[in-house]
């Protein structure tokens, strides 16, 4: 005779049995186990990336600012018979605290009456007399650090001088004109300026824009 038990259930069907559920315990926590450690993955990836967003925005903030501009003025001449402005001085700084922007990076979009032109740093910033085409120059006035031509502080100040006759058509701004000046940042950030020419401008030499 089988080996069999009081059910008519050998012992080796049993043990079968037995080994049958301890395989589907085993899969079932295995299961647990796996459900477990993807729920803590995911914790720890969402952990990592709201700390690599700030860390982001917190690098951004440091590289990236808006220009204020503090005061413009314009040099008057006479060129070929017309009297204006052919030289515009702006006195910039940063427009808050902690932000740290390049000028020498920044892009001047000047939209006058004759047209509008692009304007970048020129390669001899420091001598305005030299700008040449659709550049720029720019002058440090006041940088407590060393950091220019990176402004960084709100007391920092530098000037950036545009000469109408290196580019366009117009030597000079004439007496009831505007112009409309646009800073454009690193970082894409704008500030407009817009200035006009005092209606009389003669036996002057500067004025307040």
């Amino acid at each position: 005779m089988g080996d069999t038990t009081r059910g008519g259930q050998s012992r080796s069907e049993r043990r079968r049995a037995q080994a049958g559920v301890g395989t589907l315990i085993l899969l079932i926590a295995l299961l647990l186990i796996a459900a477990i450690a993807a729920g803590v993955f995911l914790n720890v990836s969402q952990v990592f990336q709201g700390q690599s967003e700030e860390t982001s925005e917190a690098v951004r903030e440091q590289l990236t600012g808006e220009v204020s501009v503090v005061a413009t003025t314009g040099n008057v001449t006479t060129v070929d018979g017309t009297t204006g402005v052919d030289r515009v001085r702006f006195i910039l700084t940063v427009g808050g605290s902690g932000q740290r922007l390049a000028i020498d990076e920044t892009l001047v979009v000047w939209a006058g009456p004759d047209g509008s032109y692009q304007l970048t740093a020129a390669g001899d910033p420091d001598n305005p007399a030299s700008i040449d085409g659709s550049e720029f120059a720019y002058v440090v006035e006041q940088d407590n650090d060393g950091s220019a031509p990176i402004v960084n502080a709100r007391s920092d100040r530098i000037a950036v001088v545009v000469r109408v006759g290196s580019f366009g058509t117009d030597a000079v701004v004439e007496p009831g004109d505007a112009v409309s000046v646009t800073f454009v940042t690193p970082d894409g950030s704008q500030t407009v300026a817009r200035i006009s020419v005092p209606q009389s401008v003669s036996g002057r030499d500067s004025v307040v824009l």
